[in-house]
């Protein structure tokens, strides 16, 4: 339970990435702007830079909006979410650039698709 997001991403966001994009892609031709959910977010962001459309990201529940001045619960296992709300703003920022490192990997898809579509590359997490 504890890693969730972390398999949602794995098994089933960036797998279907390409074809996600792809179908977002033929979608926005014309558009004005992209709005998209969460889960889309990985290939709206690449579809809005590569079509140079502005790209509008929704956000549906608060622990999406991962801050250092937030004391939100993470979707982690207790031991590791607990301590984060009683941190200060400097802790929980070091801790949100520890996570964003850890997960990396995830990325890698992003990351490809990215460079193969001759986007200039973001030393960001996506």
């Amino acid at each position: 339970p504890g890693l969730g997001l972390i398999r949602v991403a794995r098994e089933w966001l960036l797998p279907a990435l390409e074809h996600t994009f792809e179908d977002m892609a033929a979608t926005v031709e014309g558009a004005d702007a992209l709005v998209s959910h969460p889960l889309a977010a990985y290939a709206a962001r690449l579809v809005a830079e590569s079509r140079c459309v502005p790209w509008i990201s929704t956000m549906l529940v608060p622990v999406g909006f991962f801050s250092a001045y937030d004391g939100t619960e993470l979707p982690l296992p207790p031991i590791l979410s607990a301590p984060f709300r009683w941190l200060g703003p400097k802790s929980r920022s070091a801790y949100l650039k520890l996570g964003a490192r850890a997960t990396r990997f995830l990325a890698e898809p992003w990351y490809r698709l990215r460079a193969e579509l001759g986007l200039p590359p973001r030393p960001r997490h996506p």
